[in-house]
């Protein structure tokens, strides 16, 4: 996608268990009906990701948990829990219920529709 990149600072990235390499920069692009918004998320699958849209905020959220060494998880927790959270900050004349989200090889796109500017008509108002 071309655009320019950004890099999210109010983003977290937390790591339970071995290190685990989570990309924190987002490609922005924009064009006359909506923005774009790509995330590379490596590693992570769809259902372990999750959006959550709080007024123009939008919290991204991964958790996922793999067993070390193929072996079962036994009570003491031989497992390995990888998670990150990040706030983007959306524009303000969006519009919310259009915002669609896709999510292909470990990359996670957003569509974030602008909002509909109906023509300007003029209107006389009347003189009391």
């Amino acid at each position: 996608m071309d655009g320019q990149l950004l890099n999210i600072e109010s983003g977290q990235f937390i790591v339970h268990g071995d290190s685990l390499d989570v990309s924190n920069q987002l490609h922005f692009s924009e064009n006359e009906k909506s923005f774009h918004y790509e995330l590379e998320v490596p590693g992570f699958k769809k259902k372990q990701l999750q959006l959550v849209l709080i007024g123009n905020m939008l919290l991204i959220e991964g958790n996922k948990k793999e067993k070390k060494n193929n072996a079962t998880v036994h009570a003491n927790g031989d497992c390995n829990e990888y998670c990150f959270k990040t706030i983007l900050d959306l524009p303000t004349e969006i519009e919310p219920k259009r915002i669609k989200a896709f999510f292909k090889k470990h990359l996670l796109m957003l569509e974030v529709p602008k909002l509909r500017h109906s023509k300007v008509r003029p209107l006389r108002i009347a003189i009391q």
